[in-house]
């Protein structure tokens, strides 16, 4: 097997796990990345398999030992924890100072995402997604914090096109209460969040899964503190040259589900888009059709 990715996405490529194997590979998933900092005895004792086996199931995974795995999980813990400016300063000297560049590179690393983004995400977990915020019985919820919080605005507002009952869910705790005191287990919760990972999103979600509703998540991270209750979960990619992380393959990955909802609410939403459009015609919200008014124009002038 190909010593490649992470520890979980390497766990993700074995074909078959022993029994031991199999506690192992549970042990890290549920306590990762925190797992960083145990040992091979810590680890030995609270999964109840031999240090010797661990051993193996690490070698197997392809690393050339303990030390090494933990080296590993430890970098990525502490990049996980990284400020924006502090990723900049370590980065910036490898960055190339030609700026003419710096747009194929930016699209480069871009195309890279979804690529990666299509890997991880499986066509039944995407349609299952698809399927469940369109045609759940009870509101659709959409919540995000941070960079995640224009995620769900965005995503919000299309959705408000072809379904009713979706809700932004602001990320105030002094006005929660409001909007999701009474969520039932109809209701479905889409929650963004990406690294850094916001502690609202989090609190949002614990209250909707003890409501008993339906979470479906995106992230950026496979293990987040909201995938244990999460039924479906979206990993997105947003590796960056530089200083931000990318919300590009988010942005894409939004609007395959919206695409995907329109097609599974097809039959509902030309009634729901007559609708809008009568609202628009009353209130002209937004400019005219440039060539529109030109014609008109030409047509009071004959």
């Amino acid at each position: 097997m190909a010593a490649d990715g992470n520890l979980l996405q390497r766990m993700r490529k074995l074909n078959k796990l022993t029994p031991s194997e199999a506690k192992i590979a549970a042990f890290f998933e549920h306590n990762y990345p925190l797992a960083a900092f145990e040992t091979i005895a810590s680890i030995a004792e609270k999964v109840s398999v031999g240090k010797a086996t661990i051993s193996r199931f690490i070698a197997r995974l392809g690393y050339t030992n303990f030390p090494e795995l933990m080296k590993s999980m430890q970098a990525e813990m502490i990049a996980r924890l990284e400020s924006p400016a502090e990723r900049y300063a370590k980065k910036r000297e490898l960055f190339t100072y030609n700026k003419k560049d710096q747009l194929a590179l930016h699209i480069s690393h871009a195309i890279n995402n979804l690529q990666e983004t299509l890997q991880r995400i499986s066509t039944d977990q995407f349609c299952q997604a698809a399927e469940a915020m369109a045609k759940c019985k009870g509101r659709l919820f959409v919540t995000g914090a941070a960079t995640s919080q224009a995620l769900a605005d965005y995503f919000h507002l299309l959705a408000s096109y072809l379904r009713k009952d979706v809700y932004l869910v602001q990320a105030n705790v002094g006005t929660l209460a409001h909007h999701i005191a009474d969520v039932s287990s109809n209701d479905v919760l889409f929650a963004l969040t990406h690294q850094r990972l916001a502690k609202i999103t989090v609190r949002i979600s614990r209250w909707f899964a003890k409501k008993k509703a339906k979470i479906i998540l995106h992230t950026d991270r496979e293990i987040t503190p909201i995938s244990d209750i999460a039924a479906i979960q979206l990993v997105s990619c947003a590796h960056t040259p530089l200083m931000f992380s990318s919300r590009c393959s988010s942005f894409v990955l939004l609007e395959a589900l919206i695409t995907t909802m329109a097609i599974i609410l097809e039959q509902k939403i030309n009634e729901r888009l007559a609708g809008f459009d009568d609202f628009f015609h009353e209130f002209k919200p937004f400019h005219e059709n440039v060539i529109l008014q030109a014609q008109n124009q030409g047509q009071r002038k004959k």
